[in-house]
């Protein structure tokens, strides 16, 4: 019985390092939840700075009931980021997502803005907003 129990807590180990996090469903379900319950979402922390300068542009866009979810506010925080990170790919925030489709970070938000795919992801999504000239 020992070996057995000592087996399957090094498969769940090695399981942690390989895959990065072992989601409960709960945390799944959270996720989901916020990717498909809303049009736009953002995980985020609210001290970085980077989170702050996509959450700006958003609200530059004037689209309506952008999902922030504040990682750093959150018990589950850290779990939570794992799950956003194995399906993003990514393992920094700001996450933004638009229309259940992973869209980036910061820099490549701002950068889809200035090219106007952004615009175009927004509107292929219904999502409604105001464009401004990106001067960054």
């Amino acid at each position: 019985m020992k070996v057995i129990t000592s087996l399957l807590f090094l498969v769940l180990i090695a399981n942690l390092f390989i895959v990065g996090t072992i989601a409960s469903p709960e945390i799944a379900t959270f996720v989901d939840e916020n990717i498909n319950n809303h049009q736009v979402t953002v995980f985020s922390k609210s001290y970085c700075p980077y989170c702050q300068r996509l959450v700006g542009l958003l609200k530059k866009l004037s689209i309506e009931n952008v999902n922030v979810v504040q990682l750093d506010q959150l018990a589950d925080g850290f779990e939570i980021q794992q799950e956003v990170s194995s399906r993003s790919g990514s393992r920094t925030v700001p996450s933004l997502w638009i229309g259940q489709q992973y869209v980036g970070g910061c820099d490549l938000a701002h950068k889809l803005h200035k090219t106007g795919e952004l615009q175009k992801l927004l509107e292929q999504n219904n999502v409604k907003f105001v464009d401004f000239k990106d001067e960054l």
